[in-house]
Parts: C-alpha cells; structure tokens; sequence
C-alpha cells in the first residue's frame, strides 16, 4: 500500500495545499486597515457633501450598520435594504436612487486606497 513518489513528480496544487504554510495575518491585517479607514471617510461624508434629507437618513442607517455589524445575523443583500428600509421609512426606489451616490463615494475612496 506504500508507495514513494519523487517531489518533483507532485502536482504544484498537492504542493500548495498541503506543503506549504499559509499566514493570513497580513491579509487580515489589510481587510481590518481598509475598514477602519473606510469606516472613517463615511463618517467624513456628512460634512464633506452636500446631503439632501434622505440621504442623511441613509448614511445614518449605513453608520449604525457598520458600527452594529457583529450583531448582524442575516448579511445578504435583501436583508440589508429590509434594514435601512426599517431604519429609514423610506421605499426601495428612494433608497436605491440615494445610494448611488454613496457608491459613487465608495469607488472614489476606493481608487485612492488602491493607489
């Protein structure tokens, strides 16, 4: 049942998934730096633009989301717009139209990040 196999004969997916040692630390460490800074600029954004009623409504429900993440029990799309729809007293389309510019933001902060 034994049987010897040359290391140069073994598949470099075999290699990767059992002979070599993965540490996440430093991915980890980017995803926690990427929030804590994201999580900045979107507390920023209230005084940096120009927000019309809703859209403070919005980013306040966006604030309490990320501060309340940990005790989030359903995270998927639908969940999350029923929780600003809660938040907010406002329909789907509002909150839609509203967050596009948000996103906008986002990718913004996000293309500076990535520099």
């Amino acid at each position: 049942m034994k049987r010897e196999a040359k290391y140069d004969e073994i598949s470099k997916k075999v290699e990767v998934e059992y002979l070599s040692i993965y540490n996440r630390y430093i991915e980890d460490r980017n995803k926690r730096e990427f929030m804590e800074h994201f999580l900045e600029e979107v507390y920023n954004w209230e005084s940096k633009l120009n927000l019309k009623e809703n859209e403070k409504k919005i980013l306040e429900a966006i604030k309490i989301l990320f501060k309340e993440s940990d005790d989030i029990e359903i995270f998927n799309k639908k969940a999350i717009y029923l929780y600003i729809r809660e938040m907010t007293n406002l329909n789907t389309k509002q909150i839609l139209n509203n967050l596009k510019r948000f996103r906008g933001e986002y990718g913004h902060f996000k293309k500076k990040w990535d520099k």
